[in-house]
């Protein structure tokens, strides 16, 4: 796997890593309902922020939390109506 990109299919962890300022570089359609997320890892930080996470040791605003939740769905929605010509 290219280690200068993290993927992932969970919704909750894409926005963790982009709350954390990882560019997200593009979405991946899975199968017909499933999304991947890429992100740059060229600092491999993805991981070690998921395990923050997971260990409950990051602390998010949670305002900023609740917009990049927005950003990630108007992300998704956008890529979805891209993907089946909306």
């Amino acid at each position: 796997m290219n280690q200068k990109v993290y993927k992932t299919t969970d919704f909750y962890s894409a926005v963790i890593l982009r709350t954390f300022d990882v560019p997200l570089l593009s979405l991946e359609k899975a199968n017909r309902k499933t999304l991947i997320f890429v992100f740059n890892n060229e600092m491999k930080t993805c991981e070690a922020l998921l395990q923050k996470f997971w260990d409950r040791k990051l602390s998010v605003e949670p305002r900023l939390f609740i917009e990049t939740i927005n950003e990630l769905k108007v992300r998704i929605h956008q890529f979805r109506d891209k993907e089946y010509g909306s």
